[in-house]
């Protein structure tokens, strides 16, 4: 059973992280103009890293000791292929689609520059955005597949990190403001020139945050 507790541990810890990554993600942008503003951004994306970093890290630890546990009939192919495994094959199969989507939104981050660049962005927040879908099948993933999901700590887990994903979301829509991007001559964006050129000297496009 010690290899289940580990198991249960760092999924949980995957899934925390993943909450605090969310949160962080979604309130990144929010803020004025002024330096201090600017700086409290960057710590929010320098944490919303970190957090992602950690919660990918305990994602692989958690699925390698899911295929190793002889406690469970989950092998490999069931943890990679949705609704397959010998063992709660649609809990597990909910945190496998769950673990893709935030991978694809790994993915997503570190390949933003090239987006930016090609003048993708509105693309790279799409795909980015799965890291919402993720979390949330992560969480129904955590409920149905935990042995300990009706214990009071796992509970009051599962409320802290969603009330606080959800406070983020409400705060990214309130505080969210429109923001001018200047398109470069050669046709792609550059998200962090102020738009000040005169009229008609370049196509602005107006981005919601």
């Amino acid at each position: 059973m010690t290899a289940w507790y580990l198991i249960r541990s760092f999924g949980m810890l995957a899934w925390v992280a993943f909450s605090l990554t969310v949160a962080l993600g979604a309130t990144a942008a929010v803020g004025g103009r002024s330096a201090a503003a600017v700086d409290r951004r960057t710590v929010r994306q320098l944490l919303h890293r970190g957090t992602a970093v950690v919660g990918l890290v305990a994602l692989v630890v958690h699925l390698v000791l899911v295929v190793l546990d002889s406690y469970v009939d989950v092998n490999l192919a069931g943890a990679l292929v949705p609704f397959t495994a010998g063992w709660e094959a649609l809990a597990v199969g909910l945190g496998t689609l769950g673990a893709y989507a935030i991978l694809l939104a790994a993915l997503m981050g570190w390949a933003r520059r090239w987006f930016v660049d090609h003048a993708a962005e509105r693309t790279w927040r799409w795909l980015h955005g799965a890291a919402y879908v993720g979390w949330g099948l992560s969480l129904v993933h955590a409920i149905l597949a935990g042995t300990d999901s009706s214990s009071s700590w796992a509970i009051a887990t599962y409320v802290a990190g969603s009330a606080l994903v959800a406070l983020a979301l409400v705060v990214r829509v309130v505080g969210r403001a429109r923001r001018t991007v200047v398109r470069r001559a050669d046709g792609t964006f550059d998200p962090y020139r102020p738009a000040t050129l005169p009229a008609g000297s370049r196509q602005l496009e107006e981005v919601s945050r």
